[in-house]
């Protein structure tokens, strides 16, 4: 079975390292990117400004789905 990253979609035998989630994967790419994410935002004190208002009442999955989407897109974007 060839594992797919959940974020980039790259298989497992196209990066150095897949790291597994409870129901997602993802590769060391995505995590690097991800960690720089993290370290910007910590770096500029990156304060949330409040849930998105599409979102008001969606549930937690619901809310994992929409950040997974967002950075899937932001993913796709960045390997063109």
């Amino acid at each position: 079975m060839t594992v797919l990253c959940s974020f980039c979609g790259k298989s497992q035998h196209d990066v150095e390292l897949m790291i597994a989630g409870p129901t997602v994967y993802i590769c060391s790419e995505c995590a690097e990117v991800s960690a720089e994410i993290v370290r910007r935002n910590r770096a500029v004190r990156y304060r949330p400004v409040g849930p998105c208002p599409d979102l008001a009442g969606a549930t937690a999955g619901q809310m994992r789905q929409a950040t997974l989407s967002a950075f899937t897109a932001k993913m796709r974007l960045e390997r063109k």
